[in-house]
């Protein structure tokens, strides 16, 4: 002990400089990376392409690209703390507050168009995720929400089909689409 009651393993943790790197946010960078590593394996896998959907465009474009963007944020996470502690923000104050509901209800939501995707074509799924997200998120002015679930997606599809020249599974929408 010290004359002013303290003791070693107090002076050594007052002394010693903030880590640099966020011990948490390194594990989450490992486990994001190897989940991207297995993706992007994944991509390498694919070898037959339906013919509507390899037209100009690899199946693997897309995929890769967001996989890319996925990991390169990643790699900056770890040191996000260090650098948010220097404007005077403390992540792991925010951290400690529990996940609020919406964000599971959002989650699952979208698993639900996914899920159905398949089905109803893509066209569909994107208006189905227009009209649900907004309502989730408590917008209730239907003449805010029934524009934006038609032209967005009509946005979408002009853009990828028409601009790009990539195709969208039709799924219900196919008897109308040919």
């Amino acid at each position: 002990m010290t004359s002013g009651g303290d003791t070693t393993r107090e002076r050594k943790g007052a002394g010693r400089p903030a880590s640099f790197l966020h011990r948490t946010d390194l594990w989450i960078t490992v486990v994001l990376l190897a989940i991207c590593g297995a993706l992007w394996y994944e991509t390498t896998r694919w070898d037959t392409v339906i013919q509507q959907l390899s037209q100009n465009i690899p199946p693997t474009f897309f995929p890769r690209i967001i996989l890319g963007c996925i990991i390169v944020m990643s790699l900056a996470l770890p040191f996000e703390n260090h650098f948010k502690k220097k404007q005077g923000t403390d992540l792991d104050d925010e951290r400690s507050n529990r996940v609020v509901s919406i964000t599971v209800i959002t989650a699952l939501a979208l698993a639900l168009v996914v899920a159905l995707s398949q089905w109803l074509g893509t066209d569909l799924s994107m208006v189905l995720a227009c009209l649900l997200l907004p309502v989730l998120w408590g917008e209730r002015r239907v003449w805010v929400v029934l524009p934006f679930a038609i032209l967005f997606p009509l946005a979408v599809r002009l853009l990828f089909v028409n601009g790009l020249k990539v195709h969208f599974l039709p799924g219900l929408l196919a008897p109308l689409l040919e």
